[in-house]
């Protein structure tokens, strides 16, 4: 009972009744040092809070017999400890005499059950053996302890790990944020993108519909999801994998690009060959801790959202062996491989293509990863940015300024000049910059809008998002509500009919972003009375952004100030380049000459600045001189300083003083 202060919430307890085969329901007075007489169970909740996740493993759920009772449990929790491990949580593990084990983790955070229900259940859905009882019941949960009596007989005992240890882990306690980490890495679907029933996109997409019809999509694969078995195969593993998963040597291999492959190339590769080969994502999750796979996961042990990297890779290796893997017939029979037609020659629509290339910007800023926090919602806002800029010359380039985008991205101009460097300087970027500003002209840089790319390999958006793609400026509303709430707006937009609602699951799916942000961006959303939500549930008010009249009007005045303050720094600006060009040449703007142009213009230049100073100031011939030269030029000098030291005297009055 050393560990029971540490893991009961309250100073009870409550003890076996073997009359009745039942713990009493009336708490008595903890005893922590006594053993007391009769198995023991200590409170888990108190006012509703807790500060310890229990997972109770119990043979008899599932136990045909006491050998397979405890092979189950055994299974289970190497199951959740591997769970726990990528989740950086501490913990601690009991046995009994029949098997049963009981995992305890510390929390660094009170939570209440509400907070606790979902990753229970995703835990409940993983592990058949456990028994979620004692964390259902706030006010009656209990948990019999390391050390106590067992009913059957006999004692709790702790597994591979000190008494001192153990209270070690209870006082250190996990990382914050545990739950979170657990709800991301059994729930991908939350941080996971989404894949198109391409047959039910309307066909409005390849027109000029200025309302198009809302889009059916079916989630990314979740934990569970496996190829269909006509679609896999059971060839044998290239032979590059099996050293790339246990010792991480990157195989001799090149993208498409022409480029050696990196480890994460290699990690993508693998993801592939076994998805092809029909495992899941769980399948995957489970080799963690197996040596013959500490390469593959040394890529991910490293970074704090391993679980959400993990999920990412892993759609993208599905989506990459379901395209290339599913016969030619039943690819050709949907829109997601079919060009718009409604112009002659069955090309696309320029605007369709440009709209394509903004999807496949958004979705490669998504998945990339080189954009984090809030600087991710203003690079999705600065390409749509780019985009509008582009529909707006009609051209496949156009020139931009920096206040341009800052106005039509609705964010700072800091943050345009921050995000543009980031996608000049990353491989594969969508944005590329063609050419730098040109001031005789008057333009900016001239920016457009390429195919992006992956680890070498292309980002291709879906038609559904095709169709979420917008080439217009975003609402400057978007800047006091926030371009998190506009990209989570955006996205139920187009994905919730006019009387359907949207489950919070699905929205966080489809915009490629955290159910928390999700929840945020709801409860600004309704605030502003743009959407109403309730619990599993959020729609659309109909209401628009611009319906909002205390907030229109501020940001509009706002709007109108900035934009006049761009014109006058630009007025400014230009005024300031007219002088510099009327008054200097390229190359003294340049601040460019050599020593012979210095040499050539000399006389011209003294002659124009200093009158009569010719005679005295005239430099020598540059001519290199031997070391008997200049001995012999010393006279020289003297009398250099002599007629400078004139100069000054006839030109400022300068007085000599004898030291």
């Amino acid at each position: 009972m050393g560990l029971a202060l540490h893991i009961a919430a309250r100073q009870s307890m409550r003890l076996y009744v073997a009359e009745i085969e039942k713990y009493a329901p009336k708490a008595t007075k903890l005893r922590w040092k006594r053993l007391p007489d009769a198995p023991a169970a200590l409170p888990i909740y108190r006012d509703g809070k807790t500060r310890l996740l229990v997972l109770d493993l119990d043979p008899s759920k599932s136990a045909t017999s006491d050998a397979a009772g405890r092979a189950d449990v055994a299974r289970d929790a190497a199951r959740a400890i591997a769970l726990l491990r990528q989740c950086r949580a501490r913990y601690v593990v009991d046995r009994s005499p029949r098997g049963g084990m009981h995992i305890y983790v510390p929390l660094a955070e009170e939570l209440s059950l509400k907070g606790l229900r979902r990753p229970l259940k995703l835990l409940e859905a993983e592990l058949p053996t456990l028994d979620l009882s004692p964390m259902l019941h706030p006010v009656q949960g209990c948990i019999t302890p390391p050390g106590a009596r067992c009913r059957g007989g006999g004692f709790r005992e702790l597994v591979d790990i000190s008494i001192e240890d153990a209270v070690e882990v209870f006082t250190k306690r996990s990382e914050p944020g545990l739950v979170a980490r657990l709800n991301a890495l059994l729930d991908p679907q939350a941080y996971l993108s989404t894949r198109t029933d391409v047959r039910d996109v309307d066909a409005s997409v390849h027109t000029n519909s200025q309302q198009p019809a809302p889009v059916a999509y079916v989630p990314g694969p979740t934990g569970a999801d496996r190829l269909p078995a006509s679609v896999t195969t059971k060839a044998p593993l290239q032979g590059w994998i099996r050293p790339f998963c246990s010792r991480g040597v990157v195989p001799d291999r090149r993208t498409p690009a022409g480029k050696t492959w990196s480890p994460s190339e290699a990690r993508l590769g693998v993801l592939r060959a076994h998805v092809a080969r029909g495992w899941s994502l769980d399948d995957v999750r489970a080799t963690y801790g197996d040596p013959d796979w500490d390469g593959f996961w040394d890529g991910y042990r490293t970074r704090h959202d391993h679980g959400r990297q993990l999920s990412i890779d892993w759609s993208r290796a599905w989506e990459y062996v379901e395209r290339w893997r599913t016969p030619i017939g039943a690819k050709s029979s949907t829109s997601e491989h079919k060009t718009d037609q409604s112009n002659t020659g069955g090309i696309e629509a320029p605007q369709v293509s440009l709209k394509r290339k903004l999807a496949s910007a958004w979705k490669w800023v998504l998945l990339s990863g080189r954009f984090r926090g809030p600087q991710l919602f203003s690079a999705l806002a600065v390409a749509s940015a780019v985009a509008h800029g582009m529909q707006l010359t009609g051209k496949p380039s156009a020139a931009l300024g920096t206040r341009f985008l800052s106005d039509a991205a609705a964010v700072c101009e800091d943050t345009v000049v921050t995000v543009l460097r980031i996608f000049r300087e990353t491989e594969g970027s969508p944005v590329r910059r063609l050419a730098v500003w040109n001031a005789p002209q008057r333009t900016g840089d001239e920016y457009t809008l390429v195919e992006p790319r992956l680890d070498g390999e292309i980002v291709r958006a879906a038609e559904w998002e095709v169709m979420a793609a917008r080439l217009e400026q975003i609402d400057p509303v978007w800047r006091d509500i926030g371009l998190s709430a506009w990209w989570v707006y955006h996205i139920l937009t187009t994905i919730e009919s006019t009387e359907s609602t949207v489950r919070p699951q699905e929205l966080a799916a489809a915009a490629r972003v955290s159910s928390a942000t999700v929840s945020r961006s709801t409860r600004e959303l309704a605030a502003r009375g743009l959407v109403d939500y309730g619990y599993g549930w959020i729609c659309r008010t109909g209401r628009s952004p611009r319906q909002i009249p205390e907030l229109t009007a501020a940001v509009d005045e706002a709007r109108d100030i900035r934009i006049a303050r761009h014109r006058r720094e630009r007025a400014e600006f230009w005024e300031f380049l007219d002088v510099i060009a009327r008054n200097f040449s390229s190359r003294e703007i340049h601040a460019y000459t050599t020593i012979a142009e210095v040499y050539a213009d000399h006389d011209a230049y003294m002659a124009a600045v200093a009158p009569g100073a010719l005679p005295y100031l005239s430099p020598p011939p540059p001519t290199a001189r031997n070391e008997t030269a200049a001995i012999a030029d010393t006279d020289d000098i003297e009398d250099t300083d002599e007629a400078a030291l004139a100069l000054l005297s006839e030109a400022l009055g300068a007085v000599r003083i004898q030291v």
